[in-house]
């Protein structure tokens, strides 16, 4: 027999006596498995939930115990999971991913659009001949990798190029990397970790600094970073809602009870994503894991309070046990279960969003979700009945008995104030929610220590901003476009693009190194020509006596036939002077074409050039031009007249008998030369002038342009076989040349609003400067940072539309379905609105005006789906309550539902809050943001509207509040 002092498992314990503490617990689970107190019924008989669940507790604790254990021990940790199947950043179709994917493919680079860069920065001195050594030897390791990586675009290894990726202080340089793996997935992440590990294993000159970043990196980091605070979190939330627990139940058992069942659901449920993620059923994510695991641990939590709350209140009124029990479990299991399913199916529509981050956060909180209301609705039970049977949970005697009557009393007398002071208070917190600016800087919301904003950080000290988060402007053409016409296309696209404000370079095929290149400038084109005509119209001044000394000799040969006419019957005498004329005079008209011919080789190349200028038959000095190395062509005429002549005289030296019939015609062939040999003097001696000003001019031309880059843009051919242009076209056109990459580079932040208006602006102006050209028709598009943020903003904006509908529409239909009644359905939930308007309002003023971190982007729609579920789970059980209490009237159903609800509601919410709160010890500043919008947001619905708007909005309507559905009053 027991003495009565220890009849109590309480009492053993504090009396020493383990021995009967330990009979007490075999009798109570005995007197729990032979139904005493009631057994599986409710005291009429029948069969419930409830009595099963009381009948069979100590079985009900040990098959979750035992599930939670097997589970664990045999399925692969969530965090595993989620490493092995992580998804894509952004979706595959959207422009960006398929830009970059393009390029990859085109140039024969990737396949994927996951680009990473590898920075090498020496802080005190130059980059020398070490580093090199280094950066050749670990680039063809990295290279050599062919299992992650696919590509690197090695500018620096050539002389030629390198000064594209070397900094102008010469201490860093840079390659780009095309990695395996889709941004965001597995595998991409398995490839950077892989070349980070080549990186670190590699041995590297001391004082060299060596990264691995770029907008992969990026991704890849802030996933670590938050798998890295998952402990962490889950350790601070447990012990701050253990220690909150404590102060409201002021016993180490009764806060046991809650946290015993979150703690089982929990593991229950990370098991259960678990090995649904391992299959791919769902996807999951290291965000997913977190949210959801604060999500189980604050709504389990209130579930157990909501039961706990009920439970202890039929005690206080003098219930039985087994009543109370029942009592607790017909009242809170409805409610229970419409809230799990509420946030359960609210979740689960965010699996209609294309974002990755968005998408698999929803599927793996809806799981949680029911997991943790299925523990609520029989482990917390089971655990109620066994430790009841030990003597603990007796309510304690309330802090303030009063308080929450007098609040009921208040919002039934006083309606129409308090509505009004509470609109009120919601505004003021509303009131900078519409300065609100979205914020996309994925650098800003990790740690500053992760490798990649610490090599992002290391390019700015060197490098202009950005330099690593470059936009990739992709022309495609269904031709080859590497001919002059097609890059006069392409300049004009670059130039375009230039001159965005926001744009600080442009890398192309016309501007390999930044600039344009001075041999496409026509105005550079101009300068070469003159310093060509330059040095031929020095010649021709030279030599223009020789030409002066043809019409001399022509003279003389013309004044020989007319003395050999005359002498013809002399016969060789005669003739053998002309003929000795003729050859002096053959003599010096070959010197003269010697001239001719040296003057065409020297202004060969400026002849070319002016035959491929555009529209040089319109252009004067270019016509000129053209004329004054025509007339050079006359000499080669004039010598082959003087061979013709030569050719006769000898002739007629053997032929003396019909000499006197050939010397009239050599007569008139002379005198032809001589005309022409008079003009082509005239006509130079004229263009000599000329000559001097065409060329002053061209030189001024190239002298004062060639710096600035302006002008017409036109490649000549002799430019295709320059070393320097053959390197630079490797690497901004592809192989087949039907396609050019365009690298641009911005002032602001890419990872911003303003770098997503700049990857908006790159495409409308190369699209402007298309027109009209032979490119008109080719394929434009956007790749790169910018352009990633430029869709994720576009995606995000339609998901979070989408998703407010759908979750609207299924939460009124499951509060509706509860309450039976359209208005108090409205009511609910336009107050359940309010509060995550107010929230978000706070929000932007704590984060962007006080604390200057604007929103990230996927913070409003995740705060969204959180507040409504829960927000409206606190609201219905208020009105479940205010509906069972009506009977008594609508004012006295008010008060006695604070009566009942207010302590128990409120403590639930403040738990729920302090839950979301502690994500604030996130390493990551968005988790930061959502954990402190959901708690303040559970703080204003708890506090101001479930305590003071509904209830006065309820009073306010009256019986209209429960229409179509009737209430009536008991008589």
């Amino acid at each position: 027999m027991l003495h009565r002092d220890e009849r109590t498992f309480a009492a053993a314990l504090r009396r020493g006596a383990f021995g009967a503490a330990a009979r007490l617990v075999v009798v109570a689970l005995w007197d729990i498995a032979r139904g005493k107190d009631g057994g599986v019924t409710a005291g009429t008989g029948r069969i419930t939930v409830g009595g099963l669940v009381r009948r069979w507790a100590p079985l009900v604790v040990g098959a979750w115990v035992l599930l939670a254990a097997v589970m664990n021990a045999t399925i692969p940790q969530l965090e595993h999971v989620i490493a092995g199947h992580s998804r894509e950043f952004v979706p595959g179709n959207a422009e960006s991913a398929v830009t970059l994917k393009k390029m990859g493919a085109d140039f024969r680079e990737s396949d994927t659009n996951n680009v990473v860069f590898l920075l090498l920065e020496r802080p005190k001195d130059r980059l020398g001949d070490a580093d090199h050594r280094y950066y050749d030897d670990v680039l063809a390791r990295i290279v050599a990798d062919r299992q992650h990586v696919q590509s690197a675009m090695d500018i620096w290894s050539n002389p030629q190029t390198a000064v594209a990726n070397q900094s102008a202080d010469g201490k860093a340089a840079y390659v780009m990397l095309r990695l395996t793996g889709e941004m965001g997935t597995t595998k991409a992440q398995q490839s950077i970790d892989a070349v980070r590990a080549l990186v670190a294993a590699h041995p590297r000159p001391a004082g060299l600094d060596v990264y691995v970043t770029g907008p992969s990196a990026t991704a890849g980091d802030e996933i670590t970073a938050a798998d890295r605070s998952m402990i962490v979190l889950t350790a601070i939330t447990a012990v701050l809602i253990m220690l909150l627990l404590l102060v409201v139940y002021r016993s180490v058992v009764a806060a046991a009870v809650p946290l015993l069942t979150v703690g089982i659901a929990l593991a229950v449920a990370r098991s259960v994503v678990a090995v649904l993620g391992e299959h791919d059923v769902v996807e999951v994510s290291i965000f997913a894991s977190a949210l959801a695991s604060a999500m189980i641990l604050g709504a389990g939590t209130d579930y157990a309070i909501f039961f706990l709350g009920r439970y202890q209140e039929s005690r206080r009124a003098g219930r039985k046990f087994v009543d109370s029990y029942h009592d607790a479990f017909r009242a809170v299991v409805p409610v229970v279960v419409a809230s799990a399913l509420t946030i359960a199916v609210a979740c689960a529509c965010m699996r209609t969003s294309q974002l990755g981050l968005l998408r698999t956060s929803g599927l793996a909180r809806a799981i949680g979700m029911l997991v943790s209301g299925a523990a609520a609705v029989t482990l917390t039970p089971a655990l109620v009945e066994i430790c009841r049977h030990l003597g603990y949970l007796e309510p304690k005697p309330p802090r303030a008995p009063y308080l929450w009557r007098r609040i009921g009393t208040n919002a039934a007398r006083w309606p129409i104030p308090i509505i009004a002071a509470s609109l009120a208070l919601l505004a003021v917190c509303a009131v900078a929610l519409p300065t609100i600016r979205i914020n996309y800087n994925e650098r800003a919301m990790q740690p500053g220590d992760t490798e990649s904003n610490l090599g992002y950080q290391a390019a700015d000290r060197h490098f202009p901003k950005n330099r690593l988060s470059p936009d990739f402007l992709l022309v495609s053409a269904d031709h080859d476009l590497r001919n002059a016409t097609d890059l006069t296309a392409i300049e004009q696209i670059s130039g375009s693009v230039a001159h965005i404000p926001d744009v600080s370079q442009v890398q192309s095929i016309t501007r390999p190194m930044g600039t344009r290149l001075d041999q496409g400038s026509v105005l550079y084109q101009a300068g070469y020509i003159g310093n060509r005509l330059d040095l031929t119209s020095s010649v021709i001044d030279q030599r223009l006596n020789d030409l002066s000394s043809i019409t001399g000799g022509l003279d003389q040969l013309i004044r020989g036939l007319d003395a050999m006419s005359q002498q013809v019957d002399a016969g060789g005498a005669g003739l053998q002077g002309l003929s000795a004329g003729m050859g002096d005079l053959r003599s010096q008209t070959r010197q003269v074409q010697q001239l001719a011919s040296t003057v065409n080789q020297t202004i060969g190349p400026a002849r070319q050039l002016l035959d491929n200028y555009p529209n040089c038959a319109g252009d004067r000095l270019c016509s000129t031009a053209q004329q004054a190395f025509a007339s050079l062509d006359t000499v080669g005429q004039l010598s082959a007249t003087m061979d013709q002549l030569s050719q006769s005289t000898n002739a007629a030296s053997g032929a003396i008998s019909g000499l006197g019939q050939s010397i009239p015609a050599m007569q008139d062939s002379i005198a032809q030369m001589r005309g022409m040999a008079s003009a082509m003097i005239a006509t130079v001696r004229i263009l000599i002038p000329q000559l001097h000003d065409i060329t002053a001019y061209l030189q001024d031309l190239g002298r004062d342009s060639s710096a600035a880059g302006t002008g017409p843009f036109h490649l000549p051919p002799q430019a295709f076989s320059d070393p320097r242009f053959q390197a630079a076209l490797k690497l901004l056109v592809s192989p087949d040349g039907r396609t050019a990459r365009i690298i641009v580079y911005g002032q602001n932040e890419s990872f911003s609003a303003q770098g997503i208006e700049r990857a908006r602006a790159i495409e409308a102006a190369a699209k402007a400067a298309v027109k009209d050209t032979p490119l008109q028709n080719s394929s434009l598009s956007v790749g790169g940072v910018g352009a990633t943020m430029a869709d994720i903003e576009v995606i995000a904006a339609h998901d979070f539309r989408l998703l407010m509908i759908i979750v609207l529409i299924l939460v009124f239909l499951i509060v509706l379905i509860v309450l039976r009644s359209l208005v108090a359905a409205i009511a609910v939930l336009g107050t359940v609105l309010l509060s995550y308007v107010s929230a978000l309002g706070l929000g932007v003023l704590i984060w962007q005006h006080l604390l200057h971190q604007p929103l990230h982007w996927a913070v409003p729609p995740l705060t969204f789906i959180a507040l409504v579920a829960v927000g409206a789970d606190y609201n219905l059980l208020f009105t479940s309550r205010f509906k069972e209490e009506a009977v008594g009237g609508l004012k006295t159903g008010v008060i006695r539902s604070f009566a009942g609800t207010g302590g128990v509601v409120t403590t639930a919410g403040i738990v729920f809050g302090i839950t979301m709160f502690a994500l604030i010890s996130s390493s990551l500043t968005n988790i930061m943001q959502i954990g402190s919008i959901i708690g303040i947001g559970l703080l204003l619905d708890t506090l101001i509207v479930r305590t003071f708007l509904l209830p006065a909005v309820a009073v306010q309507l009256g019986r209209w509040f429960w229409w179509p559905l009737r209430v009536r009053p008991a008589r």
